[in-house]
């Protein structure tokens, strides 16, 4: 992708945008947008050159699945070169290989390369630099016309204007996790996926705790490709999470992921069920042995093999929702509400790739 001005493609990875170091084969990103999701293949859904100024945009959906929003650099450039859609094969390219692949010019363009006029009648006028105030007038006009085309969901449970308050891009490493395991397996984070392949009872938890009121996204893909875990079952989540054993510190207590050993939590938690699971449920933990008060259990949506699940928690004072993939799937009022604690990723027997985990305040307006 062509983000910046200095005619050196970059790479985009999701919907980050990195700068390249080919002497020591690492990125640096340089434009990482919030409230972004990826698409399939963890792809953006579009990127190319619309507003053409032979730098690229970039297209993706906003996290509630309400918008689209497309996405240009602010960065001046000295640089001067036609729209490189302009160039047969750049055409060819993005109608052949589909817009989230990479497409090329049929001349080089890169450090050091003249400018590029393009191929065009006479009679056309040469092209004139795009100033920074209209790619951005340009991109602004194109995400409006984008959401107003875009299906509105009937519960928004994302704010408009909204603070992230933690994160993690799983490309360095678990500092960040705590890992509870029954019966042993992997768990990495690396080049932006946490991957979890249990045969057992696994449990992941931040280790920073969450204060309310908040909204919780990430992206998560049950695999199934033949391995040994692949069975397709248990995505699930703790959340406001606090042992009654320990209760200023989550981590004093020690558990080796086994489902019972959950049961002093006071905390939510939602099973998101397929294969021997048969439904999909909300649970409010109350922090006693053999007590996992059910609040809702449905037989829909369940897991569906290699299909990831935008997952959405907004914890809002006495207000508990969960969506999946843009749907309302629990939608609770706690008399007694669990207001902070610890998240987790909790599985059993299965194998998962996570990515996306943001964390955002909610402003008080929006409460």
């Amino acid at each position: 992708m062509r983000w910046d001005g200095d005619k050196v493609s970059e790479l985009l990875d999701f919907t980050r945008v990195e700068k390249s170091n080919p002497a020591t084969w690492t990125g640096t990103g340089i434009f990482d947008p919030s409230g972004e999701v990826s698409g399939a293949r963890n792809a953006t859904t579009f990127y190319g050159d619309p507003l053409g100024d032979w730098r690229e945009e970039g297209l993706a959906g906003t996290a509630e699945h309400s918008a689209l929003r497309l996405c240009a650099t602010t960065e001046p450039t000295e640089a001067r070169h036609c729209t490189l859609a302009r160039t047969a094969a750049y055409r060819l390219g993005r109608t052949v290989r589909g817009c989230p692949q990479s497409t090329y010019t049929d001349y080089c363009l890169g450090a050091g390369t003249p400018v590029c006029r393009g191929r065009r009648s006479p009679s056309r006028k040469e092209p004139s630099p795009v100033t920074t105030t209209r790619r951005a007038f340009g991109a602004l006009a194109a995400g409006a016309a984008l959401a107003a085309l875009a299906p509105a969901t009937t519960v928004s449970a994302t704010p408009r204007h909204r603070r992230l308050i933690a994160h993690d891009d799983f490309r360095h490493g678990l500092g960040r996790w705590a890992v509870e395991l029954e019966k042993g397996g992997t768990v990495t984070a690396s080049r932006g996926i946490l991957e979890v392949d249990v045969p057992a009872g696994a449990t992941v938890w931040f280790k920073k705790r969450i204060e309310g009121p908040y909204v919780l996204e990430y992206t998560a893909t049950p695999v199934s490709a033949g391995g040994v875990n692949d069975r397709v079952s248990d995505l699930n989540n703790f959340w406001n999470a606090v042992d009654v054993r320990s209760p200023d510190d989550l981590f004093a207590t020690r558990r080796g992921g086994a489902l019972a050993e959950y049961d002093y939590l006071k905390t939510y938690y939602v099973g998101y069920g397929a294969n021997s699971n048969t439904t999909t449920r909300l649970r409010r933990y109350v922090g006693e042995a053999g007590v996992r008060p059910l609040v809702y259990d449905y037989t829909e949506p369940l897991l569906v093999p290699n299909e990831p699940n935008r997952v959405r928690i907004v914890s809002d004072g006495s207000r508990v929702q969960w969506w999946s993939n843009g749907r309302l799937v629990f939608d609770y009022s706690d008399p007694e509400p669990y207001t902070s604690g610890h998240f987790a990723f909790r599985t059993t027997w299965s194998h998962f790739r996570i990515s996306g985990f943001r964390v955002w305040q909610l402003p008080p307006q929006q409460r």
